[in-house]
């Protein structure tokens, strides 16, 4: 084969080589591209839910500051995404703060709906804990830990907070062994999912009260007003996260 026949074919299969790595790359770029624009998209369906969770406000600052260094990554591989500058400029506002509520007890979950969105959203936040960006990731030791923790207590007084208002419609409806059935199942998902704090502990211990009374077909109701205003799912301001 003649010596420039020979370059030319070299000089094509290089170019080939060139072109189908290049592929290779925009292929992966659009998969890094598709994955963290989802990710964002989860976080902020998630924190939207939770607007009304009392959630530690450095805990709040640093999920937002998470969503808007992945909005600038997005920047850095598609420069002309959609709506881009927009969702730039909003997370930056929101990293003053996001209007959440940062303190105070979950406010009653009235049904089932409202309970697995709630759940839902604190599941993908702590999902998000474990392989966060930028402030999150950088977050170790104790205040991850932390962090965690209150997720943790939150889920748990959304599902007492839940289960107990269902509880007492239910009996108030006459069909007391629905409300045995609730609090049967707020008691093994508290046992299941925890933590192991003395704020869950206590939800448990109310929790146990309570099926106690609807065994014996007592009302609930009366229960409840014999503890007085703090009850089960209202013991936030004295949870581990407060």
């Amino acid at each position: 084969m003649p010596l420039a026949v020979l370059g030319m074919v070299s000089l094509l299969l290089l170019m080939a080589g060139l072109a189908r790595r290049h592929q290779e790359y925009q292929a992966l770029q659009r998969e890094r591209l598709r994955r963290l624009v989802a990710g964002i998209e989860s976080l902020e369906v998630a924190l939207e839910s939770l607007k009304g969770i009392p959630l530690a406000s450095e805990l709040r600052n640093a999920l937002r500051g998470d969503l808007h260094r992945a909005w600038l990554q997005v920047q850095a591989i598609h420069r002309n995404y959609p709506g881009l500058a927009q969702r730039i400029d909003e997370a930056a506002m929101r990293l003053q703060g996001d209007g959440g509520v940062t303190q105070g007890r979950v406010p009653a979950v009235e049904d089932q709906a409202a309970c697995n969105r709630l759940l839902d959203a604190l599941d993908r936040v702590s999902a998000h804990l474990g392989n966060g960006l930028g402030e999150v990731s950088r977050s170790k030791g104790m205040i991850l830990v932390a962090w965690r923790r209150e997720i943790q207590e939150r889920r748990a007084e959304v599902l007492a907070r839940f289960h107990v208002v269902a509880a007492r419609q239910a009996q108030q409806a006459g069909d007391n062994g629905e409300a045995v059935a609730h609090l049967q199942q707020l008691l093994e998902e508290l046992a299941r999912r925890g933590p192991d704090t003395d704020f869950v502990r206590e939800l448990y211990a109310e929790a146990e009260r309570l099926y106690r009374y609807a065994v014996q077909g007592r009302s609930l109701g009366e229960a409840v007003a014999g503890e007085g205003e703090e009850t089960l799912g209202q013991r936030s301001n004295r949870s581990s996260a407060a």
